[in-house]
């Protein structure tokens, strides 16, 4: 007895290996998965015999399905948290900013009661404008400083009004020193 060895449906085993292939790039490769392990399962069954690989087919089949559905509910979530994910990243990075601000409004603090001591030794009037910026004021900070006048008449600011602000964002700070000696 002898017959003729059935051929391997080309499209059945396209299918396996798109709904294979599937498992790394989704619904790119699982959507011609599940379109070729169908038309492989219908080439089959038409045959009469002539054409085998329904396990082919069917292995393209359940790949391409599964990762097709798996790859588009990631799509969707992406798409969905992405812009939360940014909104909690910027807004991580604003209170970063603000307490590096706060940590160089101790510095400027601690620069006012240097220039106000200074000026006590040397005995001349203290100003605002004479305090120095600290060195941990980062490049991408600007600082302004500005008096509170001289209410009292003894020579000296009153105090000072200072702003930090990143140049690159809308962190901003401002607190009063004052000088109360």
């Amino acid at each position: 007895m002898t017959g003729t060895t059935p051929a391997t449906s080309k499209a059945a085993y396209q299918a396996m290996i798109f709904g294979l292939t599937s498992i790394v790039l989704g619904f790119l490769a699982g959507i011609p998965a599940i379109i070729l392990g169908h038309i492989g399962l219908s080439n089959i069954a038409k045959s009469q015999g002539a054409l085998v690989g329904q396990g082919f087919a069917i292995t393209g089949l359940v790949f391409g399905y599964i990762f097709t559905i798996l790859s588009i509910i990631a799509l969707i979530l992406f798409i969905v948290l992405a812009p939360k994910v940014e909104e909690a990243h910027n807004e991580m990075q604003y209170h970063a900013r603000i307490r590096a601000l706060e940590g160089d409004m101790a510095a400027f603090f601690g620069a006012c009661e240097l220039a106000y001591a200074k000026a006590l030794l040397d005995d001349k009037p203290f100003v605002c404008s004479d305090i120095e910026e600290p060195y941990s004021l980062g490049y991408d900070m600007e600082a302004e400083i500005l008096s509170l006048g001289d209410a009292d008449n003894d020579g000296n600011d009153d105090g000072c009004t200072i702003t930090l602000r990143f140049r690159d964002s809308d962190a901003t700070l401002t607190d009063t020193w004052e000088n109360n000696y």
